[in-house]
């Protein structure tokens, strides 16, 4: 068993403390002051369903929003931090749809119903709109490749509109709501990479061109939409995958290697990361059990917001940060 907490901010050094003189970068978490974390947890002792929680920076004050009802994953906050967009799906089933709540678990109501598994589902700035990736899964024949578009959808349901044919993953909203940062390989491009398109699927612009190997994963943007934070993977030795995260202005000049990632997200307010990380056992190539951190963004020592490795509770991941828009 190899523990693995905090190895992200040994890495990451002295090209954090540029970023700690730059704008805050937050995935699933808009500009603001530090309001809840959320995330997706797997009590043990139910073993039975992913389910979406909060929890203050702190560790204080876990609320379960989600009970048992399928299998949550992916809480994105609104840019006021009033409401959650997540996913759920019935146990076992490959067929997540997008869902929203009120930040205190009220008001669950179901945005897309159709076939295929819905991902990554991100507010519009504005929060009248979602953006998100579909997979066109099941697929019955493993040669066959997948056909991950992404749209956008009031979040009433209504008004659903492709924006970006297949391969085209993890959509998020630019702050200024102008342009949609995501990655993969869309509308036939041979090669992976970072991508930006208007938010009515016109301009598709390539960022990213990664060595034969590697691929690119999106993570943040900016508030003042100036920086794009991402992962770089390389996959060697069959199942393994090294990731690597970087940062590069938005048009996609200026990449810089930051270190060993660890999905890793920023506070609204710019000031510390929250991220997740846990314990892993080599012989079945996989983690254990996993928690939520937080460490300032210059790399000092970070802070257990969860304790479940501690007292074999469950999991605790995909961390997401309320912000709490200010006067």
């Amino acid at each position: 068993m190899k523990p693995i907490r905090g190895g992200l901010l040994s890495a990451v050094g002295a090209a954090l403390l540029l970023l700690a003189i730059s704008p805050a970068i937050s995935w699933a978490a808009y500009p603001g002051a530090n309001g809840r974390i959320a995330y997706v947890g797997l009590p043990r002792a139910t073993s039975c369903c992913f389910n979406v929680f909060t929890v203050l920076p702190s560790g204080a004050g876990v609320r379960q929003l989600t009970h048992d009802r399928g299998g949550e994953g992916d809480p994105s906050w609104s840019a006021d931090g009033q409401r959650l967009v997540y996913l759920d799906g019935a146990p076992g089933a490959l067929d997540f749809q997008v869902f929203t709540m009120s930040a205190d678990g009220s008001n669950q109501t179901r945005v897309v119903s159709d076939n295929g598994e819905d991902n990554f589902p991100h507010f519009s700035p504005g929060g009248g709109r979602i953006v998100y990736a579909k997979d066109n899964l099941p697929v019955a024949d493993s040669d066959t490749p997948r056909r991950v578009s992404i749209f956008t959808i009031r979040t009433d349901g209504t008004k659903r509109h492709r924006i970006v044919r297949h391969y085209a993953d993890r959509p998020v909203w630019s702050p200024h709501g102008r342009r949609i940062a995501f990655d993969g390989s869309p509308n036939g491009a041979r090669r992976n990479g970072m991508w930006t398109v208007r938010r009515d699927g016109s301009h598709l612009r390539r960022l990213t061109l990664p060595d034969e190997g590697y691929w690119d994963e999106t993570r943040d943007w900016s508030p003042g939409g100036g920086r794009i934070l991402f992962r770089r993977c390389h996959g060697t030795g069959g199942r393994h995958i090294d990731c690597e995260d970087w940062v590069m202005w938005a048009d996609g000049s200026h990449e810089q290697r930051l270190g060993w990632g660890n999905r890793y997200i920023y506070s609204p307010a710019g000031d510390r990361f929250a991220y997740w990380a846990g314990e892993t056992d080599d012989a079945i190539g996989g983690y254990l059990c996993t928690d939520i951190y937080t460490s300032p963004i210059n790399g000092s020592d970070s802070e257990p917001v969860t304790h479940n490795c501690e007292t074999d509770y469950g999991d605790a991941y995909l961390p997401g940060w309320q912000p709490i828009p200010q006067p």
